[in-house]
């Protein structure tokens, strides 16, 4: 499990040249699937941006939340696409 969850932070890392607490903060409906873009709401200086990823970046992404993210989630409310150990929002140090 930890290891679909990391391999996708990764993949979406390399992919956007995101920052680890951006990476951190991205929710669920941050993503936009069709164009290949992931919205950055609280990027350095709190700016607001958009990167783009490739498709094998989103679709190690989807697999995580498809099959894996679940088995993390205790909060049916919980929006972050990356969640840790006790179903909350993973942390940098993570």
């Amino acid at each position: 499990m930890r290891g679909a969850r990391d391999g996708a932070a990764c993949e979406l890392l390399y992919a956007t040249g995101l920052r680890n607490s951006e990476l951190c903060s991205v929710n669920l409906s941050d993503i936009n699937w069709e164009a290949g873009q992931v919205l950055v709401r609280r990027g350095k200086g709190n700016k607001q941006r958009i990167v783009l990823a490739y498709p094998r970046a989103l679709h190690a992404v989807r697999y995580w939340i498809r099959f894996w993210r679940r088995e993390y989630l205790r909060r049916d409310i919980e929006q972050a696409v990356f969640l840790g150990e006790y179903g909350d929002r993973i942390q940098r140090q993570q």
